[in-house]
């Protein structure tokens, strides 16, 4: 009897990785890119990150302060806009990464909010 699989092929059989869903049971091979992929960690609430790089014009709040949810954290500009930052949710404003004039790129913490009160 004649087969076609070849020593590659048995090789990649052994890697393979078994995971289940819904009851049904299936077998694949993990690509490099999903090995090395960065792990996902929960997003802490109290972490304010730069959703666009920018430039900081003012900082309208005061490290210390209680804020209540919408109240306006700091006016900075990206993409020729002007925008404002704004709170999530009612805390207190623990610590202001930046000061006016700063650049700062996409993913950047800006703000730290402390006993965040979420809704």
């Amino acid at each position: 009897m004649r087969t076609f699989k070849s020593k590659k092929s048995a090789a990649k059989a052994v890697d393979l990785k078994t995971f289940r869903v819904d009851s049904q049971v299936y077998q694949t091979n993990l690509t490099k890119k999903f090995i090395n992929r960065p792990v996902w960690e929960e997003p802490d609430p109290g972490e304010i990150y730069s959703y666009i790089p920018g430039m900081v014009i003012d900082i309208i709040a005061k490290e210390g302060e209680r804020l209540t949810a919408g109240a306006s954290l700091l006016r900075f500009e990206a993409m020729k806009m002007e925008c404002t930052l704004t709170m999530p949710y009612d805390g207190v404003v623990k610590k202001i990464n930046i000061k006016v004039g700063d650049r700062f790129p996409k993913n950047q913490i800006l703000v730290e909010i402390g006993d965040v009160e979420l809704q």
